[in-house]
């Protein structure tokens, strides 16, 4: 209903009499209160309270939207808060499955890498070793010289002699001569037959024409006798010569026997001795007299004995010497022209030597050199180079020489990442540096880097590139 359906009207007036009352009211208090009662009870109070109820539902109903609204207003906020939370996290998402797509995108651009790298690495491993294998093959082959066999199978690189001369194998073949040149290559002709080839034959002819029943045998030759020989200035034909003509020429190309040395003929071995050999054209005095006059040292030196004070040349056995190398060897020592003295010192159980040298200027006293060890020709020891983890070895070793030079060489394989520094092994105190020496090294598929080792013992590498998964090192440097 309408708020102005509960006016009151007159017909309600008229229905309950107030409008025939009179304008004075005439009945007694009683019944003039009564009237206006009966009024205000049965219309005024009635319609007075439906509005008042009807301003109630509309208050209360009013309340009540107040709070479904500031509900509904709350829900809605907290709506576009949970819409804002999901944009964000949908963004969030998004960045995360396009970072993932990205890392995914570079591990299997990485991945592809290193198989391409791997598989160059085992194409590159196949082609040298068919090239070894092809060089052994070359090399056996070359080896091979002989005469030539037709029945033999050749490969390129044999060498045969045929016909006096010789042949290289070019192709593959069986029973083609090497005069073939499609298979054969010429690489030294025979020359010419020398003076005399010929000779046996025709002395043999020359003999085969006289009686044999005339031939007898004769102890010693007169210089009127002859000997059969082949004149090669004429055709090598077989001529007479005579034997005092032989024993010309002989004398020509031998010292004769009447001749003497120091008084004893030359008529059978001749032995000289010190006594027979003058020092000099001039000199009188025999080599025997004058080796008996040099100072030549021997004997043992004992315990302390300075060998700064050993300057007579000669062979000493030495036990436990001063300023010596080694204890218990062998002792040399050569005094030449003047001050200069040189000692050489062998030790018997190492077997090893030393020398040393000492010279005296303008009169002073001579001053040692410090000993020096002679190299020894020895292989070096060598050995594994321990590795770290993640690291494999592809025969990589290290071993010092006897300057005290340590070498390292071999390969590895592990994860290197570019221009980033990995320590690969480590070498034990004795063959490490004084300070850090850093080379070039080289990578899988041609890459390069560094490789370096410390003070410490660290051997590292570094590529330039990174997903490289093999490093080739070699290379030495002295001992700190």
């Amino acid at each position: 209903m309408s708020i102005r359906d509960y006016k009151i009207t007159d017909e309600q007036f008229n229905e309950k009499g107030m409008t025939s009352l009179p304008d004075t009211l005439k009945g007694t208090p009683y019944e003039n209160k009564r009237s206006l009662e009966k009024f205000t009870r049965e219309v005024v109070a009635p319609q007075f309270n439906a509005i008042v109820d009807n301003f109630a539902d509309m208050e209360e109903s009013a309340n009540s939207w107040s709070a479904e609204e500031a509900q509904r207003v709350q829900q809605e906020n907290a709506r576009q808060t949970a819409e804002q939370g999901r944009v964000s996290a949908e963004d969030t998402r998004v960045q995360s499955e396009a970072a993932r797509a990205s890392a995914e995108s570079q591990r299997a651009a990485a991945e592809s890498a290193r198989a391409e790298a791997e598989t160059a690495h085992a194409n590159a491993e196949n082609k040298r070793d068919t090239a070894e294998k092809s060089r052994v093959s070359a090399e056996n082959a070359r080896n091979v010289w002989q005469t030539y066999d037709a029945a033999k199978t050749y490969v390129p690189g044999n060498k045969v002699s045929f016909g006096g001369s010789s042949y290289l194998c070019t192709a593959a073949t069986v029973g083609h001569a090497p005069t073939d040149t499609a298979y054969w290559l010429l690489i030294a002709k025979k020359g010419a037959d020398g003076a005399g080839a010929d000779d046996l034959r025709q002395i043999n002819d020359a003999l085969d024409a006289v009686d044999p029943t005339k031939i007898t045998t004769k102890d010693a030759p007169a210089d009127g006798d002859g000997v059969m020989i082949a004149d090669s200035a004429d055709g090598g034909k077989a001529k007479r010569l005579l034997w005092s003509s032989v024993k010309t020429a002989i004398g020509n190309l031998f010292v004769p026997l009447a001749r003497k040395v120091n008084g004893k003929a030359l008529t059978g071995d001749v032995t000289l001795t010190g006594d027979d050999i003058a020092m000099g054209a001039d000199d009188a005095e025999s080599l025997r007299t004058a080796m008996a006059k040099r100072a030549v040292g021997t004997g043992v030196l004992g315990d302390e004995i300075d060998l700064n004070d050993i300057d007579t040349s000669g062979m000493y056995r030495v036990q436990k010497p001063k300023n010596g190398p080694y204890d218990y060897g062998q002792l040399l020592v050569v005094h030449g022209y003047g001050d200069t003295i040189a000692q050489v010192c062998f030790d018997y159980a190492a077997n090893r030597c030393a020398v040393r040298c000492a010279r005296g200027l303008y009169g002073a006293s001579p001053k040692w050199e410090d000993w020096t060890a002679i190299a020894l020709c020895a292989a070096p020891e060598v050995h594994e180079l321990p590795l770290v983890d993640n690291i494999t070895s592809n025969n990589i070793v290290y071993y010092k020489s006897q300057e005290g030079i340590v070498t390292i060489v071999g390969s590895v394989a592990g994860d290197f990442p570019a221009s980033q520094s990995t320590v690969i092994g480590n070498v034990p105190e004795g063959f490490r540096p004084a300070y850090m020496i850093e080379v070039p090294a080289a990578f899988t598929m041609g890459a390069t880097g560094n490789a370096s080792v410390d003070a410490s013992g660290h051997v590292s590498v570094a590529p330039y590139l990174g997903g490289l998964r093999y490093a080739y090192v070699a290379f030495s440097y002295p001992t700190g």
